[in-house]
C-alpha cells in the first residue's frame, strides 16, 4: 500500500544535503533505471559517477535448494537426497530466467527496491566434486545477474550456508566436503546417530520451529567448522580423505576456488557491488573450554555436551534430554539406538585421531582424553586468529577479478561469550578487509 502509485513515487525530488568530510554531498535516491556503470566506495559509502552517495533498499533472494531433481525442494522429502548429491543442479534457483522479468519488475518498480542479496552455495557451483564446477549454473548465475541490471538493481552475492551443508541439516557446502573429513553421506546415518537433525528424516510430527540451529552445536556441523578454520590446529596431520593435503587447507582451497569461479563469471556486471565472505559461519569447537559442558546457548530439540555427540558419531547409544521448544523440557530419548557410526569407518574417527577421546578396546567405554583440547590459549580470540585471516584470502581472491568489488566480512556469533564491553575492538584494521 505505501507504493501502491509506483510513478508519483519516484517522481519525488528526495534530495537531501548533509555535510560528510566537511564537504556538501548530495544524497541519491537510487531511482530504478537500467544500471550501465558500477559505482565507486569511497569511505564508507556508495557514490555515484556525480559523486552522489547512494540510499540502498534490499532484500533476500534465497536460493538454498536444488532445481532438480525437483522433489529436493521440499525439504520433506529424502527420495534421491543421497542418490544424486553428485548430479544436482541450481539452475532457476531462485527463480528461471523466464520468471525473472516479472519477479525483478515486482522488487524493484513495485515494491521499490534497488538491492538483492543474491544466494549462491558452493554446492550449486561445486557439487560433483572437488574442483569440478558446473559451468551451465555459472551462465545461468550471470544472465540472472545482467537481468536484474536492466531492472535497476544492484546485486550483493551472498556465500550462503546454513548449519554447513544440506546433509547436515541445512544448505551450502557439498556432501563431499563432509567425506573429505571422514563422514558418512551415503544414507542418513547422520541423523541416526544424533550427529546431525534433517527435516528429511523427522518421524516425530511436526518439526519444532527453528530446530535447524541446533545443528551448530551437532557432531557434524561443529567438526566442519572446527576443521575449516582451525583444523591445522585441532585436527594436525590429519588429510582430506584420499589425498595428502592437510584437511583445513583442502577446505579453504575448494573453498576459495568456489569464490573465484564465481567472481570471475561476474566481473564484468556493472551491477554487481561485491561478495560476502561467508553467511553466519560458526567458530564449531573451537574455545569450548570443557568437552564435557554444554555450549549451546539456549536448550533446545536434544541438547548435548561436545563430548556427547562425539559419543554418539563413534557409535554408542545415548540417553539425552529433549526439549521440543527453548528451556520446555518433555522428555529423555534415547538417541542412537541401533549403535550406528557417523564415519565412513571407525578408523576415520577423527577427534579420535586427534587424540582427544579414546575407545577401550575391552569395555567399549569412550575415555575423553583431553576436555579441554579446543580451548584458546590466554589473549586469543577466534575473530582474530581464525576469521581475520580468512577474510583477507577471500578479499583477495574476489578483488584479483575486479580490484572494486567490495568484500563484505561476515563475523561469527559465539553465543557463550558475548563481549558487550566499549573496549572490546569491533574491527581489526590490520587485517585488510573492508
Amino acid at each position: 500500500a505505501l507504493y501502491k502509485d509506483t510513478t508519483s513515487f519516484y517522481s519525488l525530488d528526495r534530495e537531501l544535503y548533509i555535510d560528510e568530510y566537511s564537504e556538501r554531498i548530495k544524497l541519491h535516491s537510487s531511482r530504478n533505471v537500467p544500471i550501465k556503470d558500477r559505482p565507486k566506495y569511497v569511505r564508507g559509502n556508495w557514490m555515484t559517477m556525480d559523486s552522489q552517495i547512494m540510499r540502498f533498499r534490499g532484500v533476500n533472494l534465497p536460493a538454498k535448494t536444488p532445481s532438480s531433481p525437483a522433489n529436493l525442494i521440499n525439504t520433506r522429502s529424502y527420495d534421491q537426497l543421497y542418490e544424486s548429491k553428485q548430479h544436482v543442479s541450481f539452475i532457476n534457483r531462485p527463480f528461471s530466467l523466464e520468471e525473472a522479468p516479472a519477479h525483478f519488475q515486482r522488487l524493484s518498480y513495485h515494491w521499490g527496491f534497488n538491492l538483492i542479496r543474491l544466494s549462491v552455495s558452493w554446492e550449486a557451483v561445486m557439487h560433483e566434486c572437488p574442483g569440478c564446477v558446473d559451468t551451465e549454473y555459472l551462465l545461468y548465475l550471470k544472465e540472472l545477474v545482467d537481468m536484474a541490471a536492466s531492472f535497476g538493481l544492484y546485486v550483493m552475492i551472498d556465500p550462503h550456508q546454513d548449519v554447513w551443508s544440506r546433509f547436515t541439516g541445512g544448505d551450502g557446502a557439498p556432501w563431499w566436503t563432509l567425506e573429505a573429513a571422514g563422514f558418512d553421506t551415503s544414507s542418513s546415518v547422520l541423523h541416526d546417530t544424533g550427529s546431525a537433525v534433517l527435516h528429511q528424516h523427522w518421524n516425530d510430527g511436526e518439526m519444532p520451529k527453528m530446530l535447524w540451529t541446533t545443528n551448530y552445536w551437532k557432531l557434524a556441523t561443529a567438526t566442519m567448522f572446527t576443521l575449516f578454520f582451525a583444523g591445522s590446529d585441532y585436527a594436525l596431520g590429519i588429510p582430506a580423505l584420499n589425498t595428502t593435503i592437510p584437511i583445513q587447507e583442502f577446505l579453504h582451497g575448494q573453498y576459495l576456488e568456489f569464490i573465484d569461479v564465481v567472481a570471475a563469471a561476474v566481473k564484468d556486471s556493472p551491477n554487481v557491488l561485491g561478495f560476502g565472505t561467508m553467511n553466519e559461519p560458526s567458530n564449531g569447537f573451537v574455545g569450548v573450554e570443557d568437552l564435557t559442558e554444554v555450549h549451546s546457548p539456549t536448550l533446545h530439540g536434544h541438547v548435548l555436551s561436545g563430548f556427547d555427540s562425539m559419543r554418539l558419531g563413534s557409535g554408542e547409544s545415548l540417553n539425552v534430554s529433549y526439549f521440543p521448544s527453548h528451556f520446555y523440557h518433555e522428555s529423555i530419548n534415547t538417541l542412537n539406538p541401533n549403535a550406528k557410526i557417523a564415519y565412513l569407518s571407525s578408523d576415520l574417527d577423527v577427534w579420535k585421531r586427534a587424540g582427544v577421546y579414546e575407545i577401550d578396546e575391552v569395555s567399549g567405554k569412550r575415555n575423553l582424553l583431553r576436555p579441554g583440547h579446543f580451548s584458546l590459549a590466554p589473549g586469543e580470540t577466534f575473530a582474530t586468529k581464525y576469521m581475520f585471516p580468512f577474510y583477507k584470502k577471500v578479499q583477495q581472491v574476489v578483488e584479483r577479478n575486479n580490484p572494486e568489488f567490495v568484500t563484505y566480512a561476515e563475523p561469527y556469533f559465539d553465543t557463550s561469550s558475548v563481549d558487550m564491553s566499549p573496549k572490546a575492538p569491533l574491527f581489526d584494521e590490520s587485517s585488510g578487509a573492508k
